[in-house]
Parts: structure tokens; C-alpha cells; sequence
């Protein structure tokens, strides 16, 4: 008895042959959606860390000057060696602000004697930032005037020019907040990415089950 060879359905097998890029590119697109759904959350998370913690620091460094302080702008003047390293700081000339409860304190500084000083009168401070030539230098700063001790100011921080305001209790609170929300809103944002990520593939691993 002979045997007819069997003829293959070509179209079945192309059929199957395409299910299967199919399956293929939509286990992949599943795959990079996660993982990028993760790196999105990482990322927002990084930038609220960094954020919350600048935020903190600062309230850290405003304590103390709470509803005690002054901006007043300086202009450079000249360089000196720096205290604590081999580098330079800038000097700074400017005006006292106009305010009466700056009558007559007393104004401390680490370039010449303290001194009785009036609202407007014109002195030196030393800037914050570190240098080695004039051009390190900014020409214009601000320069945040607090009271440190009894009756007396001296200038505890400078920065570029438009870059501080006088410290209030509600800007500490202010930046304690936003600090600390950052904080917790990286965390959540970061659980929230991976929970996601977490579901989509359990999702996919279901509708492969039930194929």
C-alpha cells in the first residue's frame, strides 16, 4: 500500500510563524515599558531628594537669624588670603540699611575692629565664596546681615546678587516643608513606579497564561 506524502499547510505555519513575532514584540514592549516606568520614578525621585535635602539644609542654615536680619548689597573691593584654607575671599563694600534698629550697634567683622555703626553707613565684609584671582569673584553680591550676639551684626553668608532675602519665621517653616514633602514625595513617587512596573508584569504574565 503506498502512502500519498502529506501536503503542509503553509499558510498554518506563516500563521503561527506571525503569532509568535507578535507575542514576541508585545512581551518585549511590556518589558521596556516597566523598565522605563522604574528609570521615570528613579529619576523624579533623585531630583525631589536633592531638592528636599537643599531645602533642609537651608532652613538649617537660616535658624538662629529668624526676623533678626538684612540684605544689603556689596560691591568688590579688593582680595585677602581666606582663614581656614590657602585660598582667597573677596572684600565687599556696602551700605548699612536704613533701618533704626541698626543705630547705633555694634558691627563685627574679621577685617578691621568692631564698631559702632548708623543705618547707611558704608563697610566692609568679607564674601563667602572662595577664589584664587579677582576673576573667581562676583562684582556685585548680596550679603545677608544678622544679628549673632547681643546687640551686635555681623555678615553671616553672601551669595550672588538677588539670591538672598531676609530670614522670616515663615520662610524657615517654609523650606521645612517643602524639604520634608520632597522627601516623602520621592518615596512615594519611587514605590509608586515600582508597584506599577510590578503590576504590568503580572498583567502580561496572565494574558500569556490565558493564551
Amino acid at each position: 500500500m503506498v502512502h500519498e506524502p502529506q501536503e503542509i499547510d503553509n499558510d498554518s505555519f506563516f500563521e503561527m510563524a506571525e503569532d509568535d513575532v507578535y507575542e514576541n514584540e508585545v512581551d518585549n514592549r511590556g518589558r521596556w515599558l516597566t523598565v522605563a516606568m522604574v528609570l521615570l520614578a528613579t529619576i523624579v525621585a533623585i531630583f525631589l531628594c536633592v531638592l528636599g535635602i537643599r531645602q533642609l539644609s537651608e532652613a538649617n542654615q537660616n535658624k538662629g537669624y529668624e526676623d533678626k536680619s538684612w540684605v544689603m548689597s556689596g560691591t568688590y573691593v579688593d582680595l585677602t588670603p581666606d582663614l581656614q584654607t590657602k585660598s582667597n575671599v573677596a572684600i565687599y563694600s556696602g551700605a548699612v540699611p536704613a533701618d533704626d534698629q541698626l543705630k547705633e550697634i555694634t558691627y563685627v567683622s574679621n577685617l578691621n575692629d568692631s564698631k559702632k555703626i548708623q543705618p547707611g553707613e558704608t563697610v566692609q565684609f568679607r564674601g563667602t565664596q572662595n577664589g584664587s584671582v579677582e576673576g573667581d569673584f562676583d562684582k556685585d553680591v548680596d550679603a545677608l546681615l544678622a544679628k549673632t550676639g547681643d546687640h551686635q551684626v555681623e555678615v553671616v553668608r553672601t551669595g550672588e546678587k538677588g539670591s538672598l532675602k531676609p530670614v522670616t519665621s515663615s520662610l524657615v517653616s517654609q523650606q521645612q516643608i517643602m524639604g520634608w514633602a520632597s522627601l516623602i514625595g520621592a518615596v512615594v513617587v519611587f514605590a509608586a513606579g515600582v508597584f506599577a512596573a510590578i503590576f504590568l508584569n503580572r498583567r502580561a504574565r496572565a494574558e500569556e497564561d490565558l493564551d
